[in-house]
């Protein structure tokens, strides 16, 4: 979540290798989105406007990984 915060750039490369992960270890997948969920939770009070778009994009691309698959 660090790398993908630093370089929002590389989002998509970053859910694909959740996506790859997370059919071994769904908790982890969980975990994750847990996180980033609660991390937009406290960009969106603070209205960190560049955190939580990279949030968002995070889960954006996670749910077109998960799309994908089906």
């Amino acid at each position: 979540m660090k790398s993908q915060m630093a370089s929002p750039g590389f989002t998509d490369v970053f859910a694909g290798l959740v996506a790859v992960v997370n059919t071994k270890f769904p908790e982890l997948g969980e975990l994750l989105l847990r996180r980033i969920v609660l991390q937009l939770k406290r960009a969106f009070k603070r209205n960190d406007k560049p955190q939580l778009l990279a949030a968002v994009k995070f889960i954006a691309h996670l749910v077109n990984q998960w799309l994908m698959r089906l």
